[in-house]
């Protein structure tokens, strides 16, 4: 689902978190409830309850979970998460490999033989293989459960902060880029929902393409614009190398993107450019991925990987100044049960695309097609 510690190692501890809420428990009953239940060999002494407190409250705190990530190291040592996951909150034996899974990665190695008998509440259970769409489907169910719990959990008059910005002056064109530099800054991975690719993926500067006279921009809101798209591209190349991007499209709003009877915006032959160098990053860059929806949305959507999410407003073109604008140029959200929530819509939007409309060599070929024809 992703292929960086930074973002696995997140959505498992959010997991976490709202399943020991869901159970009424706080870390130091948690903690309790392990000792009581844990059977220790003879000779061998438990560990102190403020200590196995601590090392609890690993799982779920974000910082430690960045660190760890940043470190390359696992949060929390195996058999301490098993006796959390099992002993503790009670979970599944496939509840908890689907959580190892998030956590191990690669070398994720399922529940063993050893590790079933010696937790009771695993009584003749057998040691099961996965494949990775298994575990993948079932930490999205687990996520998924999260949300719900974190949403019924939340005390009455609790409002999730919505950031709304609106305007089409230049002032708000400098700022929602400025939002965006910020967001895109995070680590982990984004996520993209979208009529046509975005301009981060254009081989050269794509806004020179744009007549600052025309649109009505001063020279300084241009060269600001400039600056804040080009430290925006930085960031895209450096981030899709280390954490990977996956991106709805429309096949349809692609076709119409690469014809010759598009509105305002690039030039055709500009468009046919950022098809092809879209086709380039997708060949260079294991971790990105294009879905082709069959369905067109109406609405871009960016979700920063557990951490923000932005919703641009119904689409308008910079070179259309006398249209008729209504409603928010962009809404953003950081909250993190909201982000999640997102998260799940998205993952459920992907799995609904046909697997040959997801993979990535079929994916290359029907772009090359447009380009071609």
């Amino acid at each position: 689902m992703f292929p960086h510690k930074f973002d696995r190692y997140r959505m498992m501890g959010y997991i976490m978190r709202q399943l020991r809420k869901s159970k009424s428990l706080t870390q130091p009953q948690l903690a309790k409830l392990i000792q009581s239940q844990q059977s220790l060999p003879k000779g061998s002494k438990p560990t102190p309850g403020p200590t196995l407190q601590r090392r609890i409250s690993h799982i779920e705190n974000f910082d430690h979970l960045e660190r760890a990530a940043a470190e390359g190291h696992m949060p929390i040592a195996r058999e301490l998460f098993l006796r959390t996951a099992g002993e503790g909150l009670g979970l599944s034996q496939l509840d908890i490999d689907a959580l190892l899974w998030l956590m191990e990665g690669k070398g994720f190695q399922p529940l063993n033989r050893e590790e079933l008998a010696s937790h009771r509440l695993f009584d003749n259970s057998e040691e099961k293989q996965y494949q990775d769409e298994d575990l993948r489907r079932h930490s999205l169910l687990l996520l998924e459960r999260a949300v719900k719990i974190a949403a019924k959990l939340a005390r009455r008059g609790e409002y999730t902060r919505v950031r709304m910005l609106t305007g089409w002056e230049e002032e708000h064109q400098v700022e929602f880029r400025e939002q965006l530099l910020r967001m895109e800054d995070k680590p982990g991975q984004r996520l993209l929902i979208s009529k046509y690719p975005s301009l981060l993926t254009y081989p050269g500067d794509a806004l020179e393409h744009l007549d600052p006279n025309e649109n009505e921009l001063s020279a300084s809101a241009t060269d600001r614009i400039r600056e804040l798209h080009a430290k925006r591209k930085r960031i895209f190349t450096d981030t899709l190398r280390q954490y990977g991007e996956r991106c709805i499209h429309s096949g349809e709003s692609l076709k119409r993107y690469v014809g010759t009877e598009f509105g305002p915006g690039l030039p055709w032959n500009a468009r046919r450019d950022h098809v092809a160098h879209l086709i380039k990053l997708l060949k260079e860059n294991d971790y990105f991925q294009v879905a082709l929806a069959l369905t067109e949305p109406e609405m871009k959507f960016v979700i920063k990987s557990g951490q923000e999410a932005s919703l641009r407003g119904t689409a308008r073109h910079i070179s259309r100044p006398n249209s008729v604008i209504c409603g928010p140029l962009y809404i953003f959200w950081d909250n993190k049960t909201t982000v999640y929530s997102f998260m799940v819509d998205f993952e459920h939007a992907w799995q609904k695309i046909p697997p040959e409309q997801r993979d990535k060599d079929n994916v290359i070929l029907e772009l090359q097609s447009l380009i071609d024809g």
